[in-house]
């Protein structure tokens, strides 16, 4: 069964993100988020190794959020509240993308990553970890 579980990537991440930018730039995938009070970026780079990734409209997934528990870093598991950034195990999405690609990447170690904001989820397949960039002060 599907377990997303809190992702926190880096101490200078303190607060629920949104996504307000994708860019694909040759093999990096670039996420921009910020802070809802809009005062800060930050800038997720998945710089190379990104087999897929996809941005669907929350509505589009009442169903799949009426299904999932969240287990938080302390391993306390609860729904949805102040976090939106996740790793998921034992991902449909990765077992789909496997079985789609015919086996081709079966032996190789694929992390589900997920931002799950207030109107949309962007789901990031990859084989490594994003680099992270914090600019305070944008505004």
């Amino acid at each position: 069964m599907e377990q997303w579980k809190q992702w926190i990537p880096s101490t200078k991440l303190n607060a629920f993100l949104y996504v307000s930018r994708i860019e694909i730039l040759g093999k990096e995938l670039k996420l921009t988020c910020e802070y809802e009070n809009l005062s800060t970026l930050i800038i997720l780079r998945f710089k190379s190794g990104v087999l897929a990734y996809r941005d669907t409209y929350e509505t589009a997934l009442l169903q799949r959020f009426e299904d999932i528990t969240i287990e938080k870093a302390d391993s306390e598991v609860e729904k949805v509240k102040n976090w939106n950034l996740f790793v998921v195990v034992d991902s449909q999405y990765v077992q789909e993308f496997k079985k789609e690609t015919l086996g081709a990447y079966s032996n190789l170690n694929i992390t589900h990553y997920i931002i799950s904001s207030d109107d949309a989820v962007t789901e990031i397949l990859s084989l490594q970890p994003p680099s992270i960039e914090v600019l305070d002060g944008k505004a």
